[in-house]
């Protein structure tokens, strides 16, 4: 997310219509990379098989080279052994080269189940912080709200006339009144 939508989902004034927009979206993105997973998943898994698969074909090809080799040597004379042995020796060549294609698509598809993986991992996080601060900017508001939105809310008098000076509170004793609120707000 570029700084400038973070900036904008932090400012104050945000329209919560943007959020729900951002969070439909991210929901979306959410979705979609869900089924990437998913589709990464199954080719990984497909190519695994594939895998396994041609490792049985090669140990048939190294059987079927040890046998022409056998053949070769018993009956050299014999043109369509040491055609058949080269054969075989070249399609175990190639079954190699396969079983590295597949060994090395199957890397490829788990590096990006786990690029996708780190990505979500820091958009949660980040999707976290930005509702921790929405939840604070409400709870500071309602904390803090100014007359014009309480206008319901009877005023109350700064000074009482017949109060005396030593009944009054004092700003120390209001701040260590807070400080205490504060702790117990934390200990609850």
């Amino acid at each position: 997310m570029p700084q400038e939508e973070f900036d904008t989902l932090m400012d104050e004034d945000a329209d919560l219509n943007e959020l729900q927009e951002e969070v439909s979206i991210s929901t979306k993105n959410e979705e979609k990379a869900i089924e990437i997973f998913d589709i990464l998943e199954t080719i990984s898994e497909e190519v695994v098989a594939k895998e396994e698969s041609l490792e049985i074909v090669n140990e048939v090809i190294k059987g079927n080279i040890e046998l022409y080799k056998t053949l070769v040597e018993k009956f050299p004379e014999v043109v369509v052994f040491k055609e058949q042995l080269e054969k075989n020796e070249d399609a175990k060549v190639e079954i190699d080269t396969v079983v590295e294609v597949l060994r090395s698509t199957s890397d490829s598809a788990m590096s990006i189940m786990d690029i996708m993986q780190y990505q979500d991992i820091h958009r949660k996080k980040i999707e976290r912080v930005i509702n921790v601060m929405h939840s604070l900017s409400r709870y500071m508001g309602t904390l803090f709200e100014g007359e014009t939105e309480n206008s319901k809310e009877v005023s109350s008098e700064q000074y009482i006339a017949d109060h005396r000076d030593s009944d009054l509170v004092s700003t120390d004793e209001i701040e260590v009144f807070l400080e205490e609120f504060g702790q117990r707000d934390k200990d609850e």
